[in-house]
């Protein structure tokens, strides 16, 4: 599985192998809530969780692997 910062666009994409399309999107667009970002720039992943670093805001924001947002685990 592929997680992209897409930095332009305040989302991070997710492809599986061998898929045509996206297989997700992590983030609703620009802003500071919740579920949003300003510029993440990098994304660590383990086995139960993605981390996003989400620059702007000053903050890593924290996603269940099915997508759902769990929590900000450090900043803002």
């Amino acid at each position: 599985t592929l997680y992209i910062a897409d930095t332009g666009n305040n989302r991070v994409v997710v492809m599986r192998m061998h898929a045509t399309n996206i297989s997700m999107v992590l983030g609703t667009g620009y802003g500071s809530g919740l579920t949003q970002f300003d510029q993440p720039r990098d994304v660590f992943v383990t086995r139960t969780a993605i981390y996003i670093l989400d620059s702007r805001n000053y903050r890593v924001q924290t996603y269940a692997k099915n997508g759902t947002f769990i929590a900000t685990v450090a900043g803002m």
